[in-house]
């Protein structure tokens, strides 16, 4: 079997919304991206310095590499009248869901540094703004914003994302010729939503304001397609930066996700999908699952219904419920041959799926989806208002604001939480690359150079991609589990780095 099959990487992409608050309590809407972006750069700080930024096309307000982790912090410009600029964190390179969720934490820990900065500068205050001070600049990991008329409570939303990536061959996702993906892959991204929807407030003109398990889920119209933002699919395909002269692998890249606050709810989504992956390689004509009739309305059944209970049509096992298809799908990964690591995962992907099924609150210190749900419905029973009240949809992008003040980690800190990782650990992965794929050799390459030049101009040689760095010459990192590189040392040991103007 190959190696990139049974040890893929995989890596998450999380868009943030940022907003600035006025003194008059008030939403400035105008963007704050690029120069809160920007502020690490141009800031002298030790916490800064010690994650050895390096400018994206030598301008910061694009974009900053982490030589620190292997990361990049970015200004997401691929703005439509959908969806505003943002800013996007990119994690490096990992070789499971227990590690994409530690440094998905790490990118929400240096979101708070930036913010923490940002705030003590003060050069957000007078933006966009001479009447009004702003007071607060509110970084939001929801998946759309709640600035829209109360009379008006579709208008204006802008949606944020959690984009997920896995190295996966070409040929089992052309999505009209090969029935492993409608078979297969398909029916488990559909009901995966229930396991790492993050819950939130949705209008529609029939039910007003209610909670759902997915609102990102609902915002999803096609099974597959090239455009994040006009198409909005759940899958999308694209090359990938490995060595790959046949071209038998693509980066799979899944835009329908939820944003999560919660570890375990990015863990199992995550894994859940390696191992599915694995299923559909491996077990060839045993890899089936039932096939949805409509299956964007069956996710779509699944993302609104908190009670689990809603079904899908199938073409020849009648109806079933997402918790059923996900059963299932636990029984053909139990037929592979599993690591360690993956046997653990399985039964607890299990057993959240068997807690689920007895009663959605034995996860309310687990699933995002439930212990948003439980705090706004105890904040409902103790001040006397329903879920179509504003409270509720302050609370619904409370819950998910990187501050103190953000409700996820106040019922973190009360203890609320079951944790995955402690939180040094999230320290260290901001401090450290995953030390089993190429973001080691980049990071290396990054930290070679900030300590060359600082944050002067380094000359044409250097450069940062995430299949490539430097310039001249072009160092490859094709393996995408290479953590060493004899060209690349030969690059940094070589008289035109160490001594450029000779």
């Amino acid at each position: 079997m190959d190696v990139f099959m049974q040890k893929r990487t995989m890596g998450i992409e999380t868009e943030y919304g940022l907003l600035l608050r006025r003194s008059n309590g008030k939403f400035c809407q105008k963007p704050v991206n690029a120069k809160f972006l920007a502020h690490p750069w141009l800031t002298q700080t030790k916490t800064f310095d010690e994650l050895y930024l390096f400018k994206d096309e030598n301008d910061p307000t694009k974009g900053l590499w982490i030589g620190a982790n292997g990361g990049k912090i970015y200004h997401d410009t691929v703005a439509s009248s959908k969806d505003l600029d943002r800013a996007e964190y990119s994690s490096a390179e990992c070789i499971n869901g227990k590690d994409v969720a530690l440094y998905d934490a790490a990118g929400d820990l240096l979101m708070q540094k930036v913010r923490e900065s940002f705030m003590r500068s003060g050069a957000f205050k007078r933006m966009h703004c001479a009447t009004h001070a702003h007071e607060d600049v509110v970084i939001s990991k929801n998946n759309s914003d709640f600035i829209r008329p109360a009379e008006k409570p579709r208008e204006s939303m802008h949606f944020y994302g959690s984009h997920e990536n896995y190295i996966a061959y070409k040929r089992f996702f052309r999505v009209n010729e090969i029935d492993g993906f409608t078979e297969c892959i398909l029916p488990f991204l559909v009901s995966r939503t229930i396991l790492h929807g993050s819950g939130g407030m949705w209008y529609t003109p029939e039910s007003g304001w209610h909670y759902v398990i997915s609102p990102r889920a609902l915002a999803t119209f096609r099974a597959e397609g090239r455009s994040a933002i006009y198409e909005r699919p759940i899958i999308m395909s694209k090359d990938i930066g490995i060595d790959d002269r046949k071209k038998l692998y693509m980066r799979l890249h899944l835009v329908y996700g939820d944003s999560n606050m919660s570890p375990r709810s990015t863990w199992i989504r995550f894994d859940s999908t390696h191992l599915m992956l694995r299923v559909l390689e491996e077990l060839g004509n045993e890899a089936r699952l039932p096939v949805l009739e409509n299956p964007m309305e069956a996710l779509h059944a699944f993302a609104t219904d908190t009670t689990l209970k809603a079904k899908a049509e199938t073409h020849d096992h009648g109806h079933l419920t997402a918790l059923d298809l996900q059963k299932l799908c636990i029984e053909l990964v139990q037929k592979l041959e599993l690591s360690d690591y993956e046997k653990a995962f399985a039964e607890y992907w299990a057993s959240v799926v068997r807690r689920l099924e007895e009663d959605p609150l034995n996860l309310r210190k687990e699933l995002d989806w439930v212990i948003k749900k439980n705090f706004i419905e105890r904040s409902m029973a103790r001040h006397g208002y329903d879920i179509r009240h504003e409270k509720a949809r302050v609370l619904d992008v409370s819950y998910s604001e990187l501050s103190p003040k953000g409700i996820y980690y106040r019922i973190e800190a009360a203890g609320g939480i079951e944790p995955l990782f402690a939180k040094k650990s999230v320290e260290a992965a901001l401090q450290t690359p995953p030390p089993e794929t190429r973001a080691a050799l980049r990071s290396k390459y990054i930290i070679a150079v900030r300590k060359k030049f600082g944050k002067k101009n380094s000359g044409d040689c250097t450069l940062v991609r995430w299949e490539s760095v430097h310039y001249a010459p072009k160092v490859r990192l094709d393996n995408p589990f290479a953590t060493k590189s004899k060209r690349l040392t030969r690059v940094l040991n070589s008289k035109k780095f160490l001594n450029p103007a000779t």
